[in-house]
């Protein structure tokens, strides 16, 4: 197993046991009941009562929903329908470039299940009565999960996001205070002591990344590879990047971490990072060899760099403090600044920011409001906005909502 940087294995400090893959025909040789209902699919499997076979339940859809017309969105938004859900992640929209962006992936205490976009209706299911759902992610057409059992978060389960059908389940013995990544190809559990990357593809493991006596910043994983703060007792802090499929650094130089810390934006075109030196924000901005570019001040306003959330769209980072929109170039270059109560989406030329009242298309490099759309009172708290079809998902800690042109 390769280690990036020769980082010690442990509880995910990076990463402890990790056993075998399971492949899905495995399964078969228990002995497995299959039935069907209506357009699902369910597998149970009568083996021992507190074994993970018979506390698992897929329902998997009999065929991949169509892939809804992408459209604008409506002149105004209504409720289509709506799911409870958990945190972190308590509901999430497929990425707009998979394949079956028909079906909206909803997490509960247990499991996750996909829902049709257009009415909500359960599609497919995936439960583990026996284990607590820990983190979960979307990559393509992938939903990855990660479950808990006891102290750790002991099981890995890739499944399909149009049918729910299992792709490949591992074990992989991870603490339980990760969060998972995706890029494609590649899955990142990661925590304040390590990273463990995965193939995608399969479940095998690609490497492990940590350092004894230093803590890991939130990885950003991006075309240039996986770039992160490090902070070891001692040591100035360093930023980092890692090779996507090595885990080897291919640079690290110091950053200065004066007042709050700092948070890695992107690692696209160019790696950029925001900062705040003498209350004032900060975004600099180094190439692939690890040379800055730039370092330019941005007026923005946020309170812990943990808060910070980002992407990239036609070339501009957009990132959210907790408190504000902020667009600039992946060079560093600042170029607006709104009020938002979540990070933006990307949709085609513009992006779509949420806040209390109505949404707004904005052009992305100028910030130029292009259109307001209305829609019911948006949640108090933190949300995440994605475009599905010519519909509008909302997540928040609290579940799930879809808005559209048509009422239920």
């Amino acid at each position: 197993m390769p280690s990036g940087g020769g980082g010690a294995v442990g509880r995910l400090h990076p990463v402890a046991k990790v056993g075998p893959v399971k492949a899905h025909r495995r399964i078969v040789l228990f002995g497995t009941v299959l039935a069907t209902l209506g357009g699902l699919t369910t597998l149970v499997v009568p083996v021992v009562g507190g074994s993970d076979l018979v506390n698992t339940t897929l329902h998997a859809a009999a065929a991949t929903p169509a892939r809804p017309v992408t459209a604008a969105l409506p002149a105004a938004l209504r409720q289509i329908w709506s799911a409870p859900g958990v945190p972190p992640r308590a509901g999430s929209p497929l990425p707009t470039d998979t394949t079956h962006s028909s079906v909206v992936a909803v997490a509960g205490s247990h499991g996750i299940e996909g829902r049709s976009l257009l009415d909500g209706a359960i599609v497919w299911s995936y439960e583990r009565r026996n284990a607590a759902l820990c983190d979960w992610t979307l990559q393509q057409d992938l939903v990855l999960v990660a479950f808990r059992k006891l102290d750790g978060c002991r099981d890995l389960v890739a499944l399909d996001a149009g049918t729910g059908v299992r792709r490949w389940y591992r074990t992989a013995e991870i603490d339980a205070d990760i969060t998972l990544y995706a890029a494609p190809a590649l899955l990142v559990a990661a925590n304040s002591r390590g990273l463990a990357a995965f193939d995608t593809g399969g479940g095998l493991t690609r490497w492990t990344f940590g350092r004894p006596g230093c803590t890991l910043a939130p990885p950003i994983l991006g075309d240039q590879g996986v770039a992160l703060l490090l902070a070891c007792a001692g040591r100035p802090p360093s930023l980092v990047l890692l090779d996507t499929y090595s885990g080897k650094e291919r640079w690290k130089l110091p950053v200065p971490m004066t007042g709050i810390d700092p948070r890695v934006l992107a690692a696209d075109t160019d790696v950029t990072v925001l900062t705040r030196s003498g209350g004032a924000a900060v975004i600099t901005a180094y190439d692939n060899s690890g040379r800055r570019l730039s370092a330019t001040g941005i007026g923005v306003r946020y309170g812990t760099a943990s808060q910070v959330a980002t992407m990239v769209h036609n070339g501009v980072v957009v990132g959210w403090t907790g408190r504000q929109v902020f667009a600039a170039a992946t060079a560093g270059t600042p170029l607006w600044t709104a009020d938002g109560t979540g990070p933006a989406v990307g949709d085609g030329p513009v992006v779509l920011l949420a806040g209390p009242g109505p949404l707004t298309e904005r052009d992305p490099r100028s910030g130029r409001v292009v259109r307001t759309i209305p829609r019911p009172a948006g949640s108090a708290g933190p949300e995440d906005v994605g475009r599905l079809g010519s519909s509008l998902v909302t997540i928040t800690t609290a579940g799930t909502i879809v808005l559209g042109g048509t009422p239920r």
